[in-house]
């Protein structure tokens, strides 16, 4: 049984939450109940599950991004290397700069509707881009940790 199925939903990437958290409260408190109810609920790990469910992501699966997606990185990632002794401020401005084009990426295939193969195709590049998108912050996250233990 997958996690719609067992909150009794359709597969979409466009989960009511508020439907979904009543249906967990009503739930045994299960780890693989909890399990499912995160996933569904927060659209990093959403993404793939539905991705995986549809045939269109294997686990483990790696895939060639874009050549004007890396190009648009590229100066991210030269920033991203600066900022290991920049200041705080400028962490923050650069997360907030990183949050924004992770919104753009989203808002470009949106609505998401009907998952049809061209979109599920379209999905699966957003997965790895976001994925790519969301190791830069992981590091920005490493800085920070780091300028607490110091």
């Amino acid at each position: 049984m997958n996690y719609f199925e067992m909150f009794n939903i359709p597969v979409s990437l466009e989960v009511h939450e508020g439907l979904l958290q009543q249906r967990y409260l009503g739930m045994p408190g299960t780890d693989e109940n909890r399990e499912a109810y995160l996933t569904l609920v927060d659209p990093c790990r959403l993404l793939p599950y539905v991705l995986e469910l549809k045939g269109v992501l294997r686990p483990g699966e790696k895939m060639q991004l874009p050549h004007m997606f890396m190009m648009e990185m590229m100066p991210l990632g030269e920033q991203l290397f600066a900022l290991e002794a920049a200041p705080e401020g400028e962490v923050l401005k650069f997360r907030r700069q990183m949050e924004k084009l992770l919104a753009r990426m989203w808002a470009e295939v949106e609505p998401i509707g009907e998952l049809t193969p061209e979109k599920l195709q379209e999905l699966k590049e957003l997965h790895f881009k976001q994925k790519y998108l969301l190791r830069m912050l992981e590091r920005i996250s490493t800085f920070a940790s780091r300028d607490q233990v110091l």
